[in-house]
């Protein structure tokens, strides 16, 4: 969900001058191409936990992510802290850079999350059925 929410968000106005405003697509050049591969990872990890029946995929995926969100986060807060000119004019931080940093620290958070998970998939789990048999007649155990 938090992928989702970071690649809505960035469409957004991020920061905002008078009645000028610039959207993550906008203001970056570089960051919302890291923005928008940490959100596509975001959606693979999801995906893959699903699909699969083992948590290998995801897992790794997951510890990517975990790399790429914790770089995204650390360049969203500092892009937030010194912000561009927008419109030829000082601009502030409109809501949707708040929500951006809040949504790719939520990327991150929930790669930290997927990584810590130790419980087996329930699709992965095979139930066999074990009979106990007596011992055989006329011989040993």
């Amino acid at each position: 969900m938090a992928g989702l929410a970071l690649l809505g968000v960035m469409f957004l106005d991020w920061y905002e001058a008078g009645d000028a405003g610039a959207s993550a697509w906008e203001a970056f050049s570089v960051i919302d191409v890291l923005l928008v591969i940490a959100a596509l990872m975001a959606i693979a990890t999801a995906v893959m936990a699903a699909a699969h029946n083992t948590p290998a995929v995801s897992l790794a995926l997951a510890s990517l992510l975990l790399l790429v969100g914790s770089i995204a986060a650390i360049a969203v807060a500092v892009r937030l802290l010194s912000t561009p000119d927008v419109a030829g004019a000082d601009s502030d931080v409109a809501a949707g850079g708040w929500l951006g940093l809040l949504a790719t620290l939520l990327v991150t958070g929930g790669a930290l999350a997927s990584m810590r998970d130790e419980r087996f998939p329930r699709g992965a789990r095979v139930e066999v059925p074990v009979e106990t048999l007596p011992p055989p007649e006329g011989g040993k155990a």
